[in-house]
């Protein structure tokens, strides 16, 4: 059914003997009263209902999505596969804002510190977990997958209700950082701490003198963890080198993270001190790509929108898409000039001498 919807998008949901399959097998596979469903069949459900998140036309199914917004909050609660309900609970708040995630009031950030706890363990000394400890989550909370949803899942919520998410996730993202720098991590996890670290230094510029406050250290522990976010930045992925949309892609999220850093540096002397002169040195680097690749604002949506359709298919898509491209068009971290960032920070650290 999953394959089939993924296939022929919202005219397969929209099929009323469709419909009469659909929503009771979601249903039945997602009734978390029932133990041996939960663990067998809660998975796949949960794949089933996203797939039809990302298919459905709120015009023609908004009232059988918003029916099963009461079994989400349960399922969320009870922390139950996080890495596909927290993606189900992030389309449904693109399509119809932040009720869902106020419903869950402080369960949210206990779910989201669930998720992240492959990064936490052996807080007392030692190293953080291995690519094969983060796979299991039988005696440590949430897997490496769970970890990934979560960091994802903050930027995403920020993007959208930065007054909302931010005091939420604010706590919860210092503890990565000060993670990052103490402990070893799979790659992977320190990539998207720094595409949520992106978000929130947009949202406040602060945040990395707050994550390391009253740390005799703090500006070493600062120093080192943007040049390591500046040294993966600069690495462009193979897909990156052979293929022009997932160059774009990557393109996207270097910006944001150079936007952001370039506002750091403008609003803290101390920041502009200590780290100042790499950003800027990279946000050059980058400038001058953007120019080489000379790609328009819609050139870009239309590449990030597309990355998650080649995940469905070729058949018709929902709502979700238009809602995701209104978000990037108004999306300072795609829409402001590099130029614009680079002479203001280039501004900030000319008579602050390089560390």
């Amino acid at each position: 059914l999953s394959h089939l919807i993924m296939k022929l998008g919202h005219p397969a949901v929209e099929n009323p003997h469709v419909q009469k399959v659909l929503f009771p097998l979601i249903d039945y596979c997602t009734d978390t009263n029932v133990m041996h469903r939960v663990d067998t069949l809660m998975e796949d459900g949960l794949k089933l209902w996203l797939v039809v998140l990302l298919t459905s036309r709120l015009s023609t199914m908004g009232g059988a999505l918003t029916s099963m917004t009461q079994r989400l909050e349960t399922i969320l609660k009870k922390k139950l596969e996080p890495h596909l309900s927290l993606q189900i609970a992030q389309l449904y708040s693109t399509l119809y804002g932040p009720q869902i995630l106020e419903a869950l009031g402080d369960k949210l950030p206990s779910l989201l510190l669930h998720c992240l706890s492959c990064m936490f363990v052996n807080e007392s000394g030692g190293d953080a977990m291995t690519d094969e400890e983060t796979n299991d989550s039988s005696s440590n909370g949430g897997t490496k997958a769970d970890c990934l949803i979560a960091l994802t899942f903050i930027h995403d919520s920020i993007q959208l209700f930065p007054s909302f998410a931010y005091p939420l996730c604010q706590p919860i993202m210092v503890k990565a950082l000060r993670s990052v720098v103490q402990k070893r991590h799979p790659h992977a996890l320190i990539e998207a701490v720094f595409v949520g670290l992106s978000r929130m230094l947009w949202n406040n510029p602060s945040i990395l003198e707050e994550a390391f406050a009253g740390d005799s250290d703090a500006g070493a522990r600062i120093s080192s963890l943007v040049r390591l976010w500046l040294q993966i930045l600069s690495s462009t992925s193979l897909a990156g080198l052979l293929n022009r949309e997932a160059g774009i892609a990557e393109f996207v999220g270097r910006k944001g993270a150079a936007l952001s850093l370039c506002s750091a540096v403008c609003k803290s002397s101390f920041l502009a001190q200590i780290i100042g002169h790499d950003v800027v040195n990279f946000t050059k680097s980058l400038e001058r790509v953007e120019k080489r690749m000379n790609v328009d604002l819609d050139t870009i949506v239309e590449v990030s929108c597309g990355s998650v359709r080649q995940t469905l298919g070729d058949g018709p898509l929902g709502d979700i898409f238009t809602k995701m491209r209104d978000i990037l068009k108004t999306d300072p971290l795609v829409t402001i000039s590099l130029k614009e960032a680079l002479d203001n920070a280039s501004n900030a650290i000319k008579n602050i001498p390089e560390l």
